[in-house]
């Protein structure tokens, strides 16, 4: 089960110009903390038999070859989980576990760097064979919304895919994952676990798929602590491939630009109407996430990191609509945490007009938009919480919500290369998709009064 383990306060240096409080509250949050292995020896045995009768059928058909050249070079990949666009976050990934390199258990961890982010299981005889990247912030709340796709990190042929498991897994089950298996131009093999049902690719097993296509959506299926992406790689002749390179673990990387064991990251800055509250697993978090507020109407400025240093600092600043600087502050972190977060609430935001929350990391800086209003109508605080249902769908998908003034919107729905399907020039509360090819859209609502706007990712099977 997924579990906030630590709660921390800390002081800060805090300079502003504006009431607010002190002391953040935030601390780490960590990802399968339970220690759920992926794949059982049962399972990998019965995939690897179910992938060599699936490769002997291609290779009659002629879509793969009978041998690889031994000069052929292996992939260079590129990180297999990316943003949707529905999302307003900066990054939807963290790492967690790395491939276990100490093959005796229990508690003999040693990942590629020498460290031990990584695990194994006594009792099951475990150790992890892949790079766990589990979706950070609110994991529940992205996988409902589709907000982490999977993406080959490579180019190459699907020569096995799984469907139709349950995908909200929160332990140990023993059940079957929802998975896609490419074989890449030097014989290698990768496997993405744990999709999401009924998102795999529509593409037909022995279709060649591109670096960076859509595979599926992060999801929990099969045994899984929560939604995150199981990546394994073997190579041609069945060896187990870390595909990062360090001092525990010689060889050339099989990244394009593998990242640093330590990739510190805002993943997020958002604005919520009240304090940032978790979920009990597999249910939907309440984020109460918003981006329109009354003046001095309480709002909680939150940043979500992953790979926080200790002895590093983050730098904020709330600018007013007038572009002056309402509030800046430092926080220095003391501990190195996978993912974490961190926010500060407000009560006098009374200028009205669009603010800037911004938060500068590492070098890097992110900004959030958000308005402060006049009057904000129940419809504008729907929007943010209509879904639609159902999703994947076939044909015909409705919003489910309180439906806001069909005259004050229009909609357009765009395909995964940006070219626009269709358009209305009002809110439709249920449409049909029944003509369309299978694949990823995205609706795109517009409120024509304020010029907010929601994106919704849709499945169409």
């Amino acid at each position: 089960m997924m579990k906030l383990l630590y709660f921390i306060l800390a002081m800060i240096t805090l300079s502003v110009s504006a009431q607010t409080e002190s002391i953040p509250q935030g601390g780490e949050y960590r990802f399968n903390s339970d220690i759920i292995p992926c794949i059982t020896t049962e399972q990998r045995f019965e995939i690897k038999n179910k992938l060599k009768m699936a490769r002997k059928v291609l290779i009659d058909k002629g879509i793969l070859p009978l041998q690889y050249k031994s000069a052929s070079a292996p992939p260079k990949f590129i990180i297999p989980v990316k943003k949707a666009a529905n999302t307003a976050m900066n990054e939807v990934w963290a790492i967690s576990y790395f491939v276990d390199h100490n093959l005796e258990y229990p508690n003999k961890l040693q990942d590629y760097n020498c460290g031990t982010r990584t695990y194994d299981d006594g009792n099951k005889g475990y150790n992890h064979q892949g790079t766990d990247f589990y979706t950070w912030p609110f994991s529940w709340y992205q996988f409902q919304n589709n907000m982490a796709e999977v993406v080959a990190a490579a180019p190459g042929k699907i020569i096995y895919k799984h469907d139709g498991e349950f995908d909200m897994s929160c332990d140990f089950n023993n059940n079957q994952w929802n998975a896609i298996y490419i074989e890449h131009n030097d014989g290698s093999i990768a496997w993405y676990g744990h999709l999401k049902k009924n998102t795999l690719s529509t593409k037909a097993v022995g279709a060649t798929v591109a670096a960076g296509e859509y595979l599926g959506v992060v999801g929990s299926s099969g045994n899984s602590s929560g939604p995150h992406l199981h990546f394994e790689v073997y190579d041609r002749n069945d060896n187990l491939i870390d595909p990062f390179t360090g001092n525990c673990n010689s060889g050339s990387s099989w990244w394009q630009n593998q990242v640093p064991y330590r990739n510190p990251t805002i993943n997020a800055l958002l604005l919520h109407t009240a304090e940032i509250a978790f979920n009990t697993c597999p249910e939907t978090e309440t984020t109460n996430i918003s981006f329109q507020f009354l003046p001095n109407t309480s709002v909680y400025t939150a940043s979500y990191f992953k790979d926080q240093l200790a002895g590093t600092s983050a730098f904020y600043k709330l600018y007013k609509p007038d572009g002056e600087v309402f509030a800046e502050w430092t926080y220095l972190f003391n501990e190195n945490y996978d993912s974490s977060y961190w926010y500060w609430h407000f009560n006098n935001l009374s200028d009205l007009g669009e603010w800037t929350f911004e938060c500068t990391y590492q070098g890097k800086m992110v900004q959030q938009k958000f308005k402060v209003v006049n009057l904000i109508s129940v419809a504008e605080e729907n929007l943010e919480k209509l879904s639609l249902a159902p999703n994947p769908v076939s044909d015909k998908v409705k919003f489910i919500g309180t439906l806001p003034d069909a005259e004050n919107y229009q909609m357009k729905l765009y395909n995964t290369i940006g070219q626009e399907v269709f358009k209305t020039p009002t809110f439709l509360s249920q449409f049909d998709l029944g003509n369309l090819e299978k694949g990823v859209y995205y609706l795109k609502v517009y409120n024509n009064l304020s010029g907010v706007s929601k994106t919704y990712s849709i499945i169409k099977r």
